[in-house]
């Protein structure tokens, strides 16, 4: 029995995705229950509008039983988890935040089964933005867990830069096995108001700091959209000032760019990957990406910062291009070639070679394959 503690939706957000796709293939394989946070960022420390989705409700099985910063709550937490008599605890890491939790946890969790086999999936080992005593506090989660999950060459490369010959498992981030839109692309690009000749960039996901977009914007004000018959659609809610990303788009390419400032549904995120030929990753630092798992799943080639959280998968000139990093000049030179070339079209077959090599059904049976028998 695996008890795979993680956030699930209704929380909303890449990692509750990966949790929901993660649990669904586990229990293909072997037994495992789920247990979802009860209360996840306090509302004062989280930057967006809401926590929740309004179209994901949880799902059946799955417990709501960890509140991530009420330690009087921990107690009756791991008693709950306990309950299921787990052979294996897998939880899942992505911040310094929610450490004194799962210490907790897997602390009481140990006093009642010594031989409880602790993994975690580690999603950021270190958080893009600066926490509080970070690698101290992941160090302290490293030494109670018996196996840490990577899910890229960064953070393995991470990891041992904090706790130096710990043993781990490095796999990979799945691609997400998302529907495509009923309706014919001509027509999802009719509605979208894009003519059928323009080249469709996207920028999708929560817009923070360290994924660039002000780094695209001033490689896309180095060129005349217009001219060049060149769309971007820039879709996810604002975690940074939104006007002081707005005002830095030149008059002549106003028009050029849509800016969609919220969480978007899946239904609608799928339209926005059909109707785009290309995603645009400008980051400045990844651990890894689930936007470049979406990419991948709708076909799409990206253009995408040298970073190897984001590279490992990524052949330069065959499924996606490469640039540098901070470096506005190349990716408006990249953009440009791409606009009159249009070279993403002999890239797509190559980015659907990746389903099968990045699936969920691949990465379970990997996991549970170094889990001890349950």
């Amino acid at each position: 029995m695996i008890a795979f503690q993680s956030v699930f939706p209704p929380f909303r957000g890449g990692i509750a995705t990966f949790s929901e796709f993660l649990m669904m293939h586990l229990a293909k394989q072997t037994t495992v229950a789920g247990f979802n946070f009860s209360q996840l960022y306090p509302p004062l420390l989280f930057p967006g509008k809401t926590q929740l989705s309004d179209e994901k409700a949880q799902a059946e099985g799955i417990q709501s039983t960890v509140h991530a910063y009420n330690p009087l709550q921990w107690s009756q937490a791991a008693k709950t988890i306990s309950g299921v008599n787990p052979d294996v605890y897998l939880y899942s890491n992505w911040h310094p935040f929610f450490t004194a939790a799962q210490l907790s946890l897997i602390k009481k969790l140990k006093k009642s089964n010594p031989n409880l086999f602790v993994a975690g999936v580690f999603h950021n080992v270190i958080p893009h933005e600066s926490f509080p005593f970070q690698r101290r506090l992941t160090h302290k989660l490293l030494e109670s867990t018996d196996l840490p999950i990577l899910l890229s060459a960064q953070t393995e490369s991470e990891l041992q830069s904090i706790y130096p010959g710990k043993k781990s498992l490095k796999l990979f981030h799945p691609v997400y096995e998302q529907s495509w839109p009923e309706a014919p692309r001509e027509t999802l690009r009719e509605q979208h108001q894009v003519n059928e000749n323009e080249t469709v960039l996207l920028f999708f996901g929560l817009v923070r700091k360290y994924k660039g977009l002000d780094i695209l914007i001033e490689a896309l004000n180095r060129l005349d959209m217009p001219q060049l018959n060149l769309r971007l659609f820039v879709v996810g809610e604002f975690y940074i000032d939104r006007a002081s990303i707005i005002e830095k788009i030149s008059d002549k390419n106003r028009d050029s760019i849509t800016v969609i400032d919220r969480f978007v549904s899946d239904d609608e995120a799928a339209e926005y990957m059909h109707i785009s030929v290309m995603m645009v990753l400008p980051y400045r630092t990844a651990s890894q990406s689930g936007i470049l798992s979406n990419a991948i799943n709708f076909e799409l080639p990206v253009i995408t910062s040298d970073l190897p959280g984001l590279t490992e998968h990524i052949k330069n000139g065959k499924n996606g291009i490469i640039v540098p990093s901070n470096d506005a000049k190349s990716l408006s030179e990249t953009i440009n070639s791409v606009a009159k070339h249009r070279n993403y079209k002999e890239m797509k077959p190559f980015v659907k070679g990746l389903k099968d090599e990045l699936s969920w059904i691949r990465f379970a049976g990997e996991l549970v394959k170094h889990f001890p028998s349950n």
